[in-house]
Order: structure tokens, then C-alpha cells, then sequence
């Protein structure tokens, strides 16, 4: 019996390890795709536009302007309340869209073809970031 379960929990560490290990790259793709899209905004002089306020030090910064459904978004400079499917910005006012894990959020494919409509409106790109399809958080959590 100690025999299976000692195979039990190496596969339940080994699980963990591989899901430690999607967590790792995922933030570590997140942070390189927003400096990329820093250096883009500074490249064509415009703002760059995060949707979803950032929530954790380990995410990177807000943007220029932060666009987020919760009122808390005001108290963090360049901070916009207001809903990612009728966005209140003109058409290609920013230089980069950068929407990270908020289209998993909404509750249906309309909603989400809305959203992504709009980002593509209003910036030059768009980034859109989603959880991984593989990961076990992900699947189990959003």
C-alpha cells in the first residue's frame, strides 16, 4: 500500500511541476509581449491601452490608459471605467491594445466577438492574452 502511494504523490508533484512550469511562461510571455508593446507605443508616439487593471505585482503594468468594469480603476493614473465591448475611445487612438484575461471573463461568443471588434478599433494592434488551453488551473478555473 506505502508503494502506491508514494506513486500517487509523485504524480500529483509531477502535475504540479508541469503546471508551475505553464504558470512560469505564461508570465514570462505576458511581460515580454507588454514591453513589446511599450516600445511600439513610443515608436508611433501613441498611448498604449490595457484592458483589465492590473491585479498582481507579477503582471505587468497598467498601461497608459487602463480600461476596467470595476470602479477601483480610478484611483490608478490613466484609469477608465467603462466595458471592453463599447469602448469610449476613438478610432486607432492608441498605438497597441493590450487585452490580458479578460475575454475568458465574458459570457458569450458575441460578447467576446464585440470585445475583440473593439480593441481592434481603437489601436494599430491588438494583443489579446488568455489562459492557456493546457493548463490545469485554466481548465479548472476559467
Amino acid at each position: 500500500m506505502r508503494k502506491e502511494w508514494q506513486l500517487v504523490a509523485f504524480g500529483f508533484l509531477a502535475l504540479v511541476a508541469v503546471e508551475i512550469g505553464f504558470q512560469i511562461n505564461e508570465l514570462l510571455e505576458r511581460h515580454a509581449l507588454w514591453k513589446q508593446s511599450r516600445d511600439y507605443c513610443r515608436k508611433v508616439n501613441k498611448a498604449l491601452l490595457r484592458i483589465g487593471m492590473r491585479r498582481s505585482f507579477l503582471e505587468p503594468p497598467n498601461g497608459d490608459v487602463t480600461l476596467d468594469i470595476d470602479e477601483e480603476v480610478k484611483t490608478i493614473p490613466g484609469g477608465v471605467c467603462g466595458d471592453e465591448r463599447n469602448m469610449p475611445f476613438v478610432s486607432k487612438e492608441f498605438g497597441v491594445c493590450f487585452n490580458e484575461h479578460t475575454l475568458e471573463h465574458l459570457h458569450s461568443a458575441g460578447d467576446v466577438e464585440k470585445a475583440i471588434q473593439e480593441c481592434v478599433r481603437v489601436a494599430d494592434v491588438t494583443i489579446l492574452l488568455t489562459p492557456s488551453p493546457h493548463s490545469l488551473y485554466a481548465s479548472l478555473f476559467c
